[in-house]
């Protein structure tokens, strides 16, 4: 995978994500993170925050989790805070935050792409 398709690929699966979990989606992250130029793989992140409503945690560990894992994502949630983690057998990765006191949840992934493209 190139890095142009890593850019598509988690740009179109956190969007679908961040439409089922909040609102208002705001930019965090859009690129390479934690750069090795000498790693023959890199990995593509981008991350929103999302307006969230009342149930958005409840939407997030029952009917969002189980969509993901229907699609074959190995689902982790973090027992000290509201977050979980989806991640795919090839290495591609989602995950929500929720910060039910301020309101927003952080919507992320990534996608890993080769260097020598």
């Amino acid at each position: 995978m190139t890095k142009a398709e890593a850019r598509t690929d988690v740009h179109k699966r956190v969007d679908a994500l961040a439409k089922q979990v909040g609102t208002n989606p705001e930019k965090t992250i859009d690129g390479t993170e934690y750069t090795d130029n000498t790693a023959r793989v890199q990995s593509y992140s981008y991350s929103v925050d999302v307006d969230i409503d009342d149930d958005a945690w409840e939407r997030v560990r029952g009917p969002i989790a189980q969509d993901l894992r229907q699609q074959g994502y190995a689902v982790r949630e973090d027992t000290e805070d509201t977050s979980m983690r989806f991640l795919y057998e090839d290495g591609r990765t989602l995950g929500v935050t929720v910060f039910p006191e301020d309101g927003y949840a952080n919507v992320g992934g990534a996608t890993l792409y080769a260097t020598d493209d």
